[in-house]
């Protein structure tokens, strides 16, 4: 099943990361689009390679 669900600026969405999503192109006024990922993992798992966040500034 497809659902697409357009949404209204200060709306937010939340899903899990196993669902299979995709989004359209930013077609608003204001072209900012923001997302937040959040993942649990336990201690001893290493999630960058090296334990090193290779995309921090």
């Amino acid at each position: 099943m497809v659902i697409d669900l357009e949404m209204k600026a200060g709306e937010c969405l939340i899903f899990s990361s196993l669902n299979l999503h995709a989004s359209h192109s930013n077609t608003s006024d204001n072209s900012r689009r923001f997302s937040f990922v959040g993942r649990c993992t336990a201690n001893h798992i290493k999630v960058a390679p090296y334990g090193k966040d290779l995309y921090s500034t």
